[in-house]
């Protein structure tokens, strides 16, 4: 697989997706655009009183239909919070399969490459042992042989290894930022409800209307600040996928020019068994 897609399906892919994370849905008519898309807050005019429902409300003497109204916000925000969570979450299970079914597909691809190099060298072996005309000849390819496979079998270690330690590294890195985004997700939804919460109780005690609206949306917009806040602060932090497909390639580069050495060494000491000819 072309490093480059390879790369781009294991970093941005998961990156998009841990970062669809859901804000509050405070506008009557705001309608998710996309699962990849973090929803904004709408302020300036929250559903449950509108600048013109105010006034009929603040002649109910009750102010039950007002206090009404923050149970009706606060229960459809936590619905689209939910519905959100679970996409998120859904795309999360998307993403892992998506990574998991790649990796089995470049495993797959890689042991078929492996069985053609076994078949190659093993008529190049086939190949040598039709031009041993001598025991020193026929000694010198049986040396040849062993330490060619011995050092391909060295060469598949490494690079076996680069790519267990590049998926640890990968999987470990997608973990750490799943954390600090579920986390980012749980203080949120805390900070929302204890305004809603502190509106309900301020509403059910008499405190006056406007006071009530003006202070949940101070604590709506407090929260959101924080939320885009902290999300920033994730998405700046520094995800090492790139890193650490770096460190792979360099790992793997240095096992295939081992190997190169070592072939060319056990070539130039099988060439002085069959002086003269071309081997």
């Amino acid at each position: 697989m072309n490093s480059k897609i390879f790369l781009q399906e294991l970093f941005l892919l998961p990156l998009a997706v841990l970062f669809a994370v859901p804000a509050v849905i405070l506008a009557e008519n705001t309608e998710a655009t996309g699962a990849d898309e973090v929803m904004e807050v709408e302020l300036t005019k929250p559903p449950f009183i509108s600048e013109q429902e105010e006034p009929a409300a603040a002649n109910n003497g009750s102010g039950k239909d007002f206090c009404q109204k923050f149970e009706n916000a606060a229960s459809k925000v936590d619905q689209k919070v939910a519905s959100l969570e679970s996409r998120l979450a859904e795309k999360r299970a998307q993403t892992s399969n998506k990574i998991g079914q790649m990796q089995a597909e470049r495993d797959q691809k890689l042991s078929e490459k492996r069985s053609g190099w076994d078949a190659k060298r093993n008529e190049i072996y086939a190949k040598l042992e039709s031009k041993a005309g001598t025991d020193e000849q026929k000694q010198a390819i049986i040396v040849f042989k062993t330490e060619i496979e011995q050092a391909v079998a060295d060469r598949r270690i490494a690079v076996d290894k680069a790519s267990a330690d590049f998926r640890d590294g990968l999987r470990q890195s997608l973990e750490n930022r799943k954390s600090k985004v579920d986390e980012l997700i749980l203080n949120y939804k805390k900070d929302i409800a204890s305004a809603f919460e502190e509106a309900r109780s301020n509403c059910q005690s008499g405190t006056g209307k406007k006071t009530v609206r003006e202070n949940l949306v101070l604590q709506l917009r407090s929260a959101k600040e924080q939320f885009s806040s902290a999300r920033q602060e994730i998405m700046m932090t520094e995800f090492n996928a790139a890193n650490l497909q770096v460190i792979r390639r360099s790992a793997a580069d240095m096992a295939v020019e081992n190997f190169r050495m070592i072939f060319e060494s056990a070539k130039e000491k099988l060439k002085l068994s069959f002086p003269g000819q071309d081997i």
